[in-house]
């Protein structure tokens, strides 16, 4: 498998076939190295087993980032006669 700039975006991961039940493996698969190599089909191996319900850690992987979760804030409660920042607040440094 050649690794072209530019081919990772058309590489599926192993678990991403889109049938149910079809787990891909091979060098040809996204695993963070996209490399035609050994050890990025031993990655792709690892992670086709982890597909399939295995708990594999595979050394060396970069996972994507997922989105942070939503925090819900505490409605701000504004009291007379205290001290207070209100939000939206700005804070602007002098100098």
């Amino acid at each position: 498998m050649l690794s072209v700039p530019g081919s990772q975006k058309h590489r599926i991961a192993p678990g991403d076939a889109g049938i149910e039940g079809l787990v891909l493996a091979g060098d040809w698969t996204r695993t963070g190295y996209d490399l035609g190599c050994i050890e990025a089909a031993t990655m792709s191996g690892l992670q086709a087993a982890r597909a399939l319900g295995g708990p594999v850690d595979v050394v060396g992987e970069v996972r994507p980032r997922r989105a942070a979760p939503r925090i819900e804030l505490p409605r701000y409660v504004d009291r007379p006669g205290e001290v207070a920042l209100r939000p939206p607040m700005s804070w602007r440094t002098c100098g």
